[in-house]
């Protein structure tokens, strides 16, 4: 077991969990954390308080997952725990609920007729929560690592859901059920690893803003996403093409990423992706049309239709990978096109809300009207930029260092937009 989390566990290639008698079979996908994620989470491990960690729900939702795999090896399953909040549900219901009505109706049915109406124990009315359940499961071990509480959708928790979980971890320490006399066998000074998930731009109260470490995920960069996409994809199970009499032999059922065909698959994954970050990153498409993947949960729906399309259905993987190649020509066209005045304004606009890498990309979209100086110093700020983005991901040097580099290279792009405008 890992004494410290590192992010390498999941980077090369997904996990595929055979199953027990406990859990079932399933894959853990290709993750790569960005440094500025592995360093969070690595504080919140030395501090032991809560991470709360927001951005795109399909890579925030593989955090906990990560930290438990990487931390108990094979036996991640058994010491993780998820709670995925309801709408206003609180914290004490993550503890214990007892259900007093129940208990009181037995009572009344059990006077009534004692002999068929037998007395139930008090727990039977007791239902644990995932903070109690995880905290048990550590008190079975009391040893490093603790087990992982991945507490979903924080958003829809009640009001008073922060203070309630920080009380408890600051102030009370301990657990006591008055209903059936529990109580855990000593106060607890060490608490189960907390991750919190939450829908971007989610804000913790005031009062709790530096005590609970918070990390907002950043989108991956193009090529880590693909290799995660496609380690994601190349566990699907494609089963056989139907026999004569339309039966299906599900036995056969082959890997995506063992069929003789995934390399042409793979430039198809690629191009969709291509198409996404293109339309994604340049403000000049945000108007295209509605049905291309603008977001990742639009983007694998294509991808898997995609794939269905090509392996089960029988269409021809080449034919599909050109109509993107030519949707992807047709996009940079339609950018092309729209007047150098009004891409100008959208550029600048995107510059002033701080949205450098949606400027970068609409720029580097409408270069061919400039003159050649001018393309050049364009694709040089598109340059820096590309090289401010990586050593900002990989944690390289200090925002001190680094947010006057990147407010310089914002006046320089409006000083170039000037220019051309």
């Amino acid at each position: 077991m890992n004494q410290l989390y590192t992010g390498d566990a999941l980077k090369e290639a997904p996990y595929a969990f055979q199953g027990n008698e406990t859990h079932d079979a399933f894959e853990l996908p290709t993750f790569i954390p960005d440094p500025q994620l592995v360093k969070a989470i690595q504080m919140s491990l030395k501090l032991g308080w809560p991470l709360l960690v927001t951005g795109e729900k399909f890579r925030r939702d593989m955090v906990a997952k990560a930290i438990a795999f990487e931390l108990f090896g094979a036996e991640f399953p058994d010491n993780i725990m998820k709670w995925s909040l309801m709408k206003k549900e609180s914290f004490r219901k993550g503890v214990y609920t007892y259900d007093h009505s129940a208990k009181k109706r037995d009572l009344e049915y059990h006077q009534l007729d004692p002999k068929n109406n037998p007395l139930k124990p008090a727990d039977f009315y007791l239902n644990t929560g995932a903070v109690l359940a995880t905290i048990q499961q550590y008190e079975k071990s009391d040893s490093w690592p603790p087990p992982v509480l991945e507490i979903c959708h924080l958003q829809e928790a009640d009001e008073n859901f922060i203070a309630d979980m920080m009380d408890f971890l600051l102030m009370e320490r301990a657990i006591y059920i008055p209903e059936t006399d529990y109580r855990l066998a000593r106060k607890l000074y060490r608490f189960p690893i907390i991750i919190l998930t939450a829908e971007p731009g989610y804000q913790l109260p005031n009062n709790y803003d530096g005590v609970i470490y918070a990390y907002e995920m950043p989108f991956p960069r193009q090529d880590e996403f693909l290799k995660e996409l496609l380690g994601y994809y190349g566990y699907y199970l494609i089963p056989p093409k139907p026999d004569a009499d339309g039966n299906t032999d599900f036995s056969k059922a082959v890997r995506l990423k063992d069929r003789s065909d995934f390399p042409q698959l793979q430039t198809m994954i690629g191009k969709l992706v291509d198409l996404f970050y293109l339309i994604k990153d340049s403000r000049l498409l945000r108007k295209g049309d509605g049905q291309l993947p603008m977001t990742v949960l639009e983007l694998k729906d294509a991808i898997a239709l995609k794939i269905r399309e090509v392996t089960i259905e029988g269409q021809s993987i080449e034919a599909f990978t050109n109509s993107i190649e030519a949707l992807l020509e047709s996009q940079r066209q339609l950018a092309a096109s729209f007047d150098l005045g009004d891409s100008v304004e959208i550029i600048r606009d995107a510059i002033t809300q701080g949205k450098m890498n949606d400027a970068t990309k609409s720029l580097e979209l409408i270069q061919g009207k400039f003159s050649n100086d001018l393309k050049n110093e364009a694709l040089q700020l598109i340059s820096r930029h590309n090289e401010l983005s990586n050593i900002e991901m990989m944690g390289i040097e200090s925002p001190l260092i680094l947010y006057p580099q990147k407010n310089k290279l914002s006046f320089d792009l409006l000083q170039f937009l000037d220019k051309v405008s």
